[in-house]
């Protein structure tokens, strides 16, 4: 039997490396005295340490400057007898100075709505100003006070289907754009070599190119999508794990899709990756799955539902997360059952702490881990419950199964 595990959705932070400026005439409350807000990066929300929480001035985001624009592929670098930051990415090279009202970009002077500066140590700058210098695109939703960035993109001309190999036709005639986007992923980052997908002349060495560092433990995570032009842009969110099996997210990439020149099908026209390394998150976390018969919406622990509960002899985890598995039932003896889309049913007891209602981990793998969910295409798919004590990490995934030959 051959084995591959699916790990497609997640819920948890992103954490993003931090950026110590000199030290100058100190504005250390700025971020305290102005509404924090909250910042996207290609769909994947940034959670960033306190003392580097992006805020608003003067109607304005300012986010800390190493943190974000490394992330781009930026090169950055604060020149301490000067106060002045630089940061260069593909042929740009973005200037500007602590306190000034200007910037440089390459040999243009552009104004700035709000300055560069210093917060507790930390040296934040405009986004919008910064960011679109360095060739990203940023929008401010005011339903959630957050930011979305996107990009950068590199992007190519969709070319007409006769353009193409008889083959790569047929690819663009029969495929949905998310399905040529998610299956450019698989292309380039080698999860799946013989992936159905076409890329317009000369993106997919690019493309490549930008994508070789991942690790080879890595999966994608589907994220939103949005029109563009006549096409469309899927952000997916990047998830890598290390050799201890800690799951950590690494990033989040856009892929653009375009009708072809005459309309005959979807090309991928436009690769754009943003890397955020993440350590370990301090907190416990969820790792949650998505696959045949699951449910796709993620849950986010921290937020929608109590933490993990770490006790002595016990690991805790909230009674919502078993919806993601099917409808939960309570009975009256104090258990919890759940419908699964094998057509069968689990029952868990449950513990009731601090008014929140939890199920034990050693529980949930007793009763899920291994079991099948079902069968289809000659493949088997079967529950995985991992919980990672070293890494405070509850992975729940997907196995397939499949015969050889």
């Amino acid at each position: 039997m051959r084995i591959r595990s699916l790990l497609l959705s997640l819920t948890g932070a992103v954490a993003i490396a931090s950026f110590a400026g000199a030290a100058f005439a100190a504005e250390p409350s700025a971020a305290q005295a102005s509404p924090s807000i909250g910042v996207t990066l290609n769909g994947a929300r940034a959670e960033l340490p306190k003392d580097q929480t992006p805020f608003l001035r003067g109607n304005r985001a300012m986010v800390p400057m190493r943190s974000l624009f490394e992330s781009f592929g930026a090169a950055v670098h604060y020149d301490e007898a000067t106060r002045t930051i630089t940061a260069k990415r593909q042929g740009t090279t973005v200037t500007l100075a602590v306190g000034a009202s200007r910037m440089t970009v390459d040999d243009r002077v552009v104004a700035l709505d709000a300055p560069a500066l210093l917060s507790n140590d930390r040296t934040f700058v405009p986004l919008r100003a910064v960011g679109e210098a360095l060739g990203a695109s940023v929008d401010w939703i005011p339903a959630s006070n957050e930011v979305r960035v996107s990009g950068p993109v590199e992007r190519r001309e969709a070319p007409s289907a006769a353009e193409l190999s008889e083959s790569d036709r047929e690819i663009v005639a029969s495929s949905t754009p998310h399905a040529i986007a998610e299956a450019a992923l698989y292309r380039l980052y080698d999860v799946y070599e013989e992936a159905r997908t076409v890329f317009a002349p000369g993106l997919e060495p690019v493309a490549d190119g930008m994508a070789e560092e991942a690790p080879s433990n890595l999966w994608t995570i589907s994220g939103g999508v949005r029109e563009r032009g006549d096409g469309f842009a899927f952000e997916f969110t990047v998830v890598g794990a290390d050799a201890n099996g800690a799951y950590r997210t690494l990033g989040a990439d856009i892929v653009e899709v375009s009708p072809t020149s005459d309309g005959s099908g979807y090309i991928v026209t436009g690769y754009g990756r943003l890397r955020v390394p993440a350590p370990l998150p301090g907190s416990p976390t969820v790792w949650t799955a998505r696959g045949p018969h699951a449910r796709t919406a993620p849950i986010d622990l921290t937020h929608a539902a109590p933490p993990i509960r770490l006790e002595a002899d016990r690991t805790l985890v909230p009674i919502e997360l078993l919806k993601r598995f099917g409808e939960t039932k309570a009975a009256s003896n104090g258990s919890v059952s759940v419908a699964l889309p094998s057509g069968h049913a689990a029952s868990f007891p449950t513990v009731v702490a601090d008014g929140a209602t939890y199920v034990a981990v050693s529980d949930l793998q007793n009763a899920l881990h291994g079991r099948r969910i079902a069968s289809t295409g000659g493949e088997t798919y079967v529950y995985g419950i991992v919980w990672n004590d070293a890494a405070k990490q509850l992975v729940l995934h997907i196995e397939v199964y499949s015969p050889i030959g």
